[in-house]
């Protein structure tokens, strides 16, 4: 085991041969045996869990034990599925409360002011930026169908045949768990605007 701590804001590690990324928790960089012992401690949720699911054909996984924790994880995806508010403010609070993330929290996470966060839970926003929105979606590491789920609450859809929406997609399906500064950069690297800028 390395005694060095890892401290940065997110950290990809192995748990059963599936990536998974825990947010704002400093873990020892180590080969994870006995995991379950240590994902208690770490006082985690599967809500902090981002699967990426490997082949089950690796013959060093224990497959059963990838097979539980992904049925787990998909479970409470569908729990917070069919709980999910109907209106853009309650779903926001809601996704947050599931993702145990505070307003100040998620501002820092989409570089949104704290208040317009707050606006966005408390009021009935008739339709929120839709940068904002997918901001928001970064910041909560959200999966993509819930993200699609909030975007719709907004009032918007992603529209494939607009360049910026397209790239929106992308950074849905293919960032999670990225900074939002990662997501920004590849929108101004295509000349595109970002989605937040930093105040």
């Amino acid at each position: 085991m390395q005694d060095e701590q890892l401290s940065i804001k997110t950290i990809k590690s192995r748990f059963f041969g599936i990536p998974i990324y825990f947010r704002n928790h400093k873990i020892f960089d180590v080969d994870w045996v006995g995991i379950i012992d240590r994902f208690t401690k770490l006082n985690t949720s599967l809500s902090d869990m981002i699967f990426n699911l490997k082949s089950f054909k690796d013959k060093s996984v224990n497959n059963e034990d990838e097979a539980t924790w992904a049925r787990a994880y998909v479970l409470e995806l569908v729990e917070v599925s069919l709980n999910i508010p109907t209106s853009y403010g309650k779903a926001l609070k809601y996704l947050m409360l599931w993702k145990k993330m505070t307003v100040e929290e998620l501002a820092e996470q989409t570089l949104l002011a704290p208040e317009t966060i707050s606006r966005m839970r408390n009021r009935n926003v008739s339709k929120p930026n839709l940068k904002s929105v997918v901001a928001i979606c970064v910041g909560l590491e959200l999966p993509t169908h819930l993200s699609h789920k909030l975007i719709e609450l907004a009032g918007h859809s992603l529209r494939l045949t607009i360049i910026d929406h397209q790239f929106y997609e992308l950074i849905l399906n293919s960032c999670t768990a990225e900074s939002i500064y990662y997501c920004n950069e590849i929108l101004l690297s295509n000349q595109l605007k970002p989605l937040t800028v930093e105040k």
